[in-house]
């Protein structure tokens, strides 16, 4: 009786590997940070992320003024033209 609920959880373990990936699914994912964009005169923080951002940004923040904070994948972390640097030396 054991092998067969075994092998049942089994193969619904499997049936769900075999369902297609979804963007939700990808977002739940992928790790994210907070990142600081300055937001023009009269943008609200929607618009301000997706200009940064494109639509990679799923939740926004009010910073100081003219400052607002986009949560958007990990991969954001660096700037066009900056390094990757090991704080740890």
């Amino acid at each position: 009786m054991s092998r067969l609920i075994l092998a049942a959880l089994a193969g619904l373990a499997l049936a769900g590997l075999a369902l297609p990936a979804t963007a939700a699914r990808w977002f739940e994912l992928e790790p994210r940070i907070w990142k600081a964009v300055r937001a023009l005169p009269g943008e609200d923080a929607w618009s301000a992320c997706r200009r940064h951002f494109r639509y990679d940004t799923t939740r926004t923040a009010h910073g100081r003024p003219g400052i607002v904070y986009c949560y958007v994948p990990y991969h954001y972390l660096y700037g066009p033209g900056q390094l990757r640097q090991n704080f740890n030396r």
